[in-house]
């Protein structure tokens, strides 16, 4: 059943229209909240009407915002990090534009409160339905039977984004930590791997643990002399 019910909310996730749907439905959400829980769950009557207006313009805002920075071409199930801040700052425009329309349209009262909470709750419904996707995403997928255990070398940012596929993948190879000579990742975990050690104990570790099928060097920085080392 819970399968069933994460397949139908990542097929929501792909349709760009549906998308569009769900966030107007969060901003709609995000302005009730910033009412009731500056007012009461029942909005007095002298407010719905600022209520009503409130909601029309800040969806709108946002949504604008949010289409002119092209967030919703973005596959969310597979977003990148990179992805959920770019949501953020133009999330963040489309506020400012709202506060912009509340300043110079005398039609409509917004407490103060109330603006503060319609940012961060449009803010944590739309990253959390995001999150949600994503989530879905990770888990849908069973891990296969056999993979071959492999080692990174290099917990920069490369091999934090390889690790990452890697496990998001689930495909041939699992990585099971780092190798990386920064004295200050030494004993860290990196995209939930740990960095086990330099390079002066990967012979050690190797030896240690036959489990291990493969090495992977994720530095592109390094020269020719330095990748030798590591073969060697």
């Amino acid at each position: 059943m819970l399968r069933v019910a994460a397949a139908l909310w990542l097929k929501l996730a792909r349709k760009n229209r549906t998308v569009f749907l769900v966030d107007a439905l969060c901003l709609l959400l995000a302005t009730y909240l910033g009412y009731a829980l500056r007012l009461t769950l029942w909005i007095e009557l002298g407010f719905r009407q600022d209520l009503l207006y409130a909601a029309l313009a800040f969806t709108a805002c946002v949504l604008a915002a949010l289409y002119a920075g092209k967030n919703y071409r973005v596959l969310w199930p597979q977003a990148s990090v990179e992805e959920f801040a770019h949501l953020t700052k133009y999330y963040a425009l489309g506020y400012g534009l709202f506060l912009g329309v509340d300043h110079f349209w005398k039609g409509i009262v917004v407490p103060r409160t109330s603006l503060a909470i319609m940012f961060f709750a449009g803010l944590f419904l739309l990253g959390g339905v995001r999150a949600s996707w994503r989530l879905a995403e990770i888990s849908k997928s069973p891990p296969p039977k056999a993979r071959k255990r492999a080692l990174i070398i290099g917990a920069g940012e490369a091999g934090t984004l390889l690790a990452r596929d890697l496990l998001r993948r689930m495909d041939e190879l699992l990585p099971v930590g780092f190798i990386d000579d920064d004295p200050a990742k030494q004993g860290m975990t990196v995209a939930t791997l740990p960095v086990l050690g330099g390079r002066d104990r990967l012979t050690e570790i190797l030896e240690k643990d036959n489990a291990i099928h493969a090495a992977i060097i994720a530095l592109p920085s390094a020269d020719g002399s330095r990748i030798r080392e590591y073969l060697e």
